[in-house]
């Protein structure tokens, strides 16, 4: 178990490492490296950890992989091209496409012939633009070491071009793309938070269900006492909802008799102040508006007659009056507002 969990710290700490971006890194990760330099007097193997050299001879083909190492092919500086650019910093969450783009522009090589990787170095001036360096080589360089290679055990893990220091950490893969690379990474970053909540959540989960099942008998028991009480008291609840059932309809009913006139006194108002030459076919009370229908010789005087009304409020037409031929008088609808019975006085009274 010792062993396991060792061996697990170990990788984690890798993966994490791999996420990181090279300038938040004080020193390169030092897992050991076997570098094939691939020259054209013959390739050399360079056996490296971090920042240091363990040993450098002519590769061998034959020669068995070094145990836990990372296979580099490397090739000269003098095989590829290496050069900085600025870019602005909307095209950084597309970096490999825009590059793609411009690679034959950047290279003396078609965007088909090369094989290109990029490193990004941080914001220019302001921040709106950033800098990313370049490695190119020659696609047809790299197949044919790969072609070399195969069959050997020598499986590349990273392909890049040398920098000044032959025995440096590795550079971007020219044979990855770079987008993918970043959501690669992404990806990795997220399983690792992942990892890391997990713990944490886990030992949650365990103190929370010991908690559970150790207070379970005590929470058994509060609950047979709350259901216990509650029958005792459900008549009680019964008796108090039913008082505040009939204090609501009491309001209720006490707000409306405050609000509505009596009908019979509004009918009594009405019919003395209509004039004789007018009566009243439709009379209906919804809502504390009141609709009237009828025949009058002059239904344009009934508003002002109608208006003065203490009970009415917003006296108007609700329809235009027409004139009835056969009766020869108008037909008229009128509507109005009812004052609340607080608000408006007796009858006789003025507003």
């Amino acid at each position: 178990m010792t062993s396991r969990l060792a061996k697990f710290l170990r990788w984690w700490g890798r993966e994490l490492a791999a996420v990181v971006p090279d300038r938040w890194l004080r020193r390169p990760a030092p897992r050991r490296r076997a570098i094939l330099l691939w020259r054209d007097d013959g390739p050399r193997l360079i056996e490296a950890r971090g920042a240091r050299m363990l040993r450098e001879a002519p590769f061998d083909r034959a020669m068995p992989k070094p145990r836990g190492a990372a296979v580099i092919l490397r090739f000269p500086a003098g095989d590829g091209l290496r050069r900085q650019i600025v870019l602005p910093r909307a095209a950084e969450a597309a970096l490999g496409r825009v590059l793609r783009f411009e690679i034959d522009r950047l290279t003396p090589w078609p965007a088909d012939g090369v094989a290109f990787g990029a490193r990004r170095l941080g914001p220019v001036g302001d921040g709106a633009t950033f800098a990313v360096e370049i490695s190119a080589v020659p696609r047809d360089r790299i197949d044919a070491a790969l072609h070399a290679l195969a069959g050997t055990g020598w499986t590349p893990d990273v392909v890049d071009l040398a920098a000044e220091d032959a025995a440096a950490p590795p550079g971007p893969d020219l044979r990855r793309d770079i987008d993918a690379e970043r959501r690669r990474a992404l990806r990795r970053l997220g399983w690792l938070c992942g990892l890391g909540l997990a713990a944490p959540a886990a030992i949650a989960g365990l103190w929370l269900g010991w908690t559970v099942v150790a207070h379970w008998s005590a929470v058994s028991a509060l609950r047979d006492q709350v259901a216990t009480a509650r029958a005792a008291t459900a008549p009680i609840s019964a008796m108090q909802a039913e008082i505040r059932g009939l204090e609501e309809a009491d309001s209720y009913l006490g707000a409306q008799r405050r609000t509505t006139p009596y009908v019979s006194a509004l009918l009594e108002s009405i019919s003395h102040t209509v004039p004789d030459t007018a009566f009243l076919t439709d009379l209906s009370l919804e809502q504390g508006t009141l609709r009237l229908g009828g025949f009058s010789d002059d239904a344009a005087g009934l508003i002002p007659l109608l208006a003065a009304l203490p009970q009415l409020d917003a006296v108007a037409f609700a329809a235009p009056s027409v004139r009835d031929p056969e009766r020869n008088q108008d037909r008229f609808a009128v509507s109005a507002t009812l004052v609340p019975e607080s608000v408006a006085p007796g009858p006789g009274g003025r507003r």
